[in-house]
């Protein structure tokens, strides 16, 4: 049985919908308060934010592809922390997943289903 933490989920906002505070700092994820990955989405333009080096690098962590830096919010955090501890990384397939679920909740009329 693989220990997964049960706010795991808030990792998948790193790429599928991540968050942005009103002030327009980064946070990548709606869990994070620690810091932010990029100062002023309004000002550097959100795909350039996005995409900068820190998000990027924060993804590969949580895949398990990069090691932990002092300057990312993800090491304070007690789901990575748990990653880290079991080895239960975010997969591409989990993501995949993840993006297929979240596109199909909506009709192509933009009404939900169900």
């Amino acid at each position: 049985m693989t220990q997964r933490h049960y706010m795991r989920h808030l990792c998948y906002e790193m790429w599928l919908s991540p968050q942005i505070n009103w002030d327009g700092k980064l946070l990548g994820c709606s869990r994070n308060f620690w810091g932010s990955y990029a100062e002023d989405v309004f000002q550097a333009g959100l795909l350039e934010s996005i995409n900068n080096e820190k998000m990027r690098y924060a993804r590969a962590m949580l895949m398990g592809q990069r090691p932990l830096r002092p300057d990312m919010p993800c090491g304070r955090c007690g789901v990575f922390q748990s990653m880290g501890q079991f080895g239960t990384w975010i997969t591409e397939e989990e993501l995949v997943v993840k993006k297929v679920e979240q596109t199909t909740l909506i009709s192509p009329h933009g009404r939900s289903k169900g």
